[in-house]
Order: C-alpha cells, then sequence, then structure tokens
C-alpha cells in the first residue's frame, strides 16, 4: 500500500506520556483502497507506582470506496490501570469495546488481576474476557469469542538446612471456555516444586494435566484417512530440571520430560446438534458443521 502522508507524536510532560501515529494511504487496486489509520494513547502517572491511562485506534475509508462488505471505518476505546501497592501487590486491568457498523453485541473485551508476591506466599487470580465481535482492526489479536480464568498459589519456606536455601510448592489452573456457548476448549492443571540449594542450583518437577477440545477431525497424516475424531482429550506431562548455577564456570541445565497416551474424554459418538457455527482456538478459526456437546 503506497503512504500518501503520516506523523507520529511521542513525549512525556510532568506526569503524562502521550504518543499519537497517523497514516493515510493511497488506493492500490480495486481491492485495497485508501485507508486513514490513527492510535492515540494518554497515560498519568499517580500515586507512588501507579498508573491509569487511555486508547484510541480508528481504521476509516472513503464510504463510497468500501468493498466486499467493509463497512468503511472501526473505532476502539479503551481504559487501563495499574497500581501497585507496598513491594508485592499489584492489581491491574483494561476495558476496550470496538464499534463497527452494524455490530452491537459481544463487542468488548476486558481483564482484572491481582497479585501478590511475597517471598514465603504468592498468589495470583486473573480473569479475561475477549468477545466473539470484538474487531480491534489495527490490534494484533490472537483469539476470539473466549473467557480465561487463571489462578496461581504458591508458598516458598525457607528452612534450616545447610545446604537448601529455599523449598517451593506451587499450583496453576488455566481455565478456556468458549464465551458465546461456555464449552469447555482448554484446561491446564499443574503442580510444581522447585528446590533451590545454597550454591545457587535448582532443581525443578512439574506436572501438567492438560484438557484439549477438538472441533473438528484432525488429519494425522492427509490421504492415508487416519484422523483424531471431534473431542475432548486430555493427557498428562512431566517436567524435571537441574540447572547449574550462573556462578560455576560451566552453567546450563539438563531437562527431562514424560508425557502420558492421550485419553479422549468423550466418545465417538457423542451427541451432535446441526447448528453450524466458527470456533476459534489459539487465534485460528476453525469452521465445523455441527456443534459437539459432551
Amino acid at each position: 500500500m503506497p503512504i500518501l502522508a503520516g506523523g507520529r507524536l511521542t513525549g512525556k510532560a510532568g506526569d503524562f506520556t502521550v504518543g499519537a501515529l497517523n497514516i493515510q494511504t493511497d488506493d492500490a487496486s480495486v481491492r485495497a483502497v485508501g485507508t486513514n489509520f490513527s492510535v492515540i494513547r494518554v497515560k498519568r502517572d499517580i500515586l507512588r507506582r501507579s498508573r491509569i491511562g487511555g486508547i484510541f485506534t480508528g481504521r476509516s475509508t472513503r464510504p463510497a470506496s468500501a468493498v466486499d462488505g467493509d463497512p468503511g471505518s472501526n473505532q476502539v476505546y479503551g481504559v487501563d490501570a495499574a497500581f501497585a501497592f507496598y513491594d508485592n501487590v499489584n492489581v491491574e486491568g483494561y476495558y476496550a469495546r470496538s464499534q463497527t457498523l452494524g455490530v452491537a453485541s459481544q463487542d468488548a473485551s476486558y481483564q482484572t488481576a491481582f497479585t501478590y508476591n511475597g517471598d514465603l506466599y504468592a498468589f495470583q487470580v486473573d480473569q479475561l474476557r475477549v468477545g466473539d465481535r470484538f474487531n480491534p482492526e489495527i490490534w494484533f489479536l490472537r483469539r476470539k469469542d473466549f473467557r480465561r480464568t487463571f489462578s496461581m498459589a504458591q508458598y516458598s519456606p525457607r528452612p534450616a538446612l545447610r545446604a537448601v536455601r529455599q523449598f517451593t510448592w506451587g499450583a496453576s489452573l488455566d481455565y478456556i471456555e468458549n464465551d458465546t456457548t461456555g464449552q469447555l476448549e482448554t484446561r491446564m492443571l499443574q503442580a510444581r516444586f522447585r528446590t533451590e540449594f545454597e550454591n545457587s542450583d535448582p532443581l525443578s518437577v512439574d506436572v501438567q494435566d492438560s484438557h484439549e477440545l477438538l472441533v473438528e477431525p484432525f488429519d494425522i497424516a492427509p490421504g492415508d484417512g487416519m484422523s483424531i475424531p471431534v473431542g475432548g482429550y486430555g493427557f498428562v506431562d512431566t517436567f524435571a530440571s537441574y540447572r547449574l548455577g550462573q556462578q560455576r564456570r560451566l552453567s546450563g541445565s539438563s531437562p527431562g520430560s514424560s508425557a502420558s497416551n492421550v485419553r479422549a474424554r468423550t466418545s465417538r459418538q457423542s451427541a451432535l446438534t446441526n447448528s453450524p457455527r466458527v470456533l476459534r482456538w489459539r487465534g485460528i478459526d476453525v469452521v465445523t458443521d455441527a456443534k459437539h456437546t459432551s
């Protein structure tokens, strides 16, 4: 796309940080028309280590030149904040909504997160939602139509042992479901144990129980008729590693892992409805002719 003109402004004035960008492109072909792109970001520092801010992005074409159903314009409005209290408490989040002609619902995204990161105890909870019609045309969006809940807890005592500096026991849960249907798409349950020795060498062991939803048959080798059927599948992975500390002349790690056989959690003959839909998994559009209901 040929660029006709553009400009950028960035800077800081007192507690405010500002960034602005505008680019105008020219017509390149019948299917690539001239478009204006705008981004404005404003952030203000507050308290000791906290901030609040807002962002606007806009994409617009001449209405007469919109092609292939392009409505001609798209805007996104968002606000965000991050608060840091004491030395180990953090609260942050954002809310954003896109505005596209003909779209009036499921066009928002938000996230809220709380983290306590102490030496003995640590805890985190994070909630993220991206609507099916959230459409930031200037942004890079990896995945749509999902709700993600993440939680983590950790206990790290310092024992009275000569060779050991700190033990760490931890567990986390990553739970992702479809925002429209509420169906589970991804779940990762992880438990970990870590020992840090007085010589700074760490020993780690992790066990992860995972579940993934397959919404259409997956061809193992195209053309040979072998495929994995639609359904939910679970598997367990185990990881272990020992790393030599950076203070040694020779440093590095010795990892090891094992994986269990994949186990199907739904049968081949699971109930199917006749309503077609499009699911998105890890930012990839997957079209299926039927909705899976386990």
